[in-house]
């Protein structure tokens, strides 16, 4: 490996793991990060629509989630066998490519690795996506089951608000994860 390919590594990671740490603990070291703001308008989502009546907008908003997921998902995989197809002509790639003044002479082992590389980020991105958009099935059918809030079920209402938002905010922590985080890790309610 060259010195400017350990550089761009160095600042692949830097870049990954930084925007995993500034999603999830805001910026200047501030206790309340994007994920903590968002959350809390998850709730408050979900406790708005136990007084509606009519929640066709939430539906809208809940299918939008869904498709946003399924969407990425999909175009991961795309990204995949594009980059299959690339492995499969490397030395032809590498060829063309390095016909640009930018691009340094480099083996064909250099270029298969970083292709492989890429595919092993798209493996992992689609496999987050794709349980994101399962994470959105679920929450519709928590969403299907919200109670109208009366006088009589106010505490348990709220309760099963609470729990949809968590999971709302669970298929959200999968699309910003990172790298060897397990789903037993993330923090959820033992009630979900």
């Amino acid at each position: 490996m060259s010195l400017l390919d350990i550089l761009a590594f160095a600042w692949f990671c830097l870049c990954y793991f930084g925007y995993a740490w500034a999603v999830r603990y805001g910026p200047l070291k501030s206790r309340r990060g994007l994920v903590a703001a968002v959350n809390d308008r998850r709730v408050q989502w979900m406790e708005t629509a136990l007084r509606r009546d009519i929640r066709i907008m939430d539906a809208q908003l809940l299918t939008s989630l869904s498709s946003g997921n399924a969407f990425f998902a999909s175009t991961s995989v795309l990204v995949l066998g594009g980059l299959t197809a690339m492995l499969g002509a490397a030395d032809n790639v590498k060829d063309r490519l390095e016909q640009l003044p930018f691009i340094s002479d480099a083996p064909i082992v250099m270029w298969e690795f970083k292709i492989l590389f890429l595919m092993v980020l798209m493996i992992i991105a689609f496999f987050a996506f794709a349980w994101a958009f399962r994470l959105t099935h679920y929450v519709g059918t928590m969403f299907g089951a919200l109670p109208l809030q009366t006088e009589a079920n106010t505490a348990e209402a709220r309760a099963h608000a609470r729990k949809t938002a968590q999971l709302v905010g669970l298929s959200g922590r999968h699309l910003t994860r990172v790298l060897g985080r397990s789903i037993s890790q993330l923090p959820v309610s033992p009630g979900l």
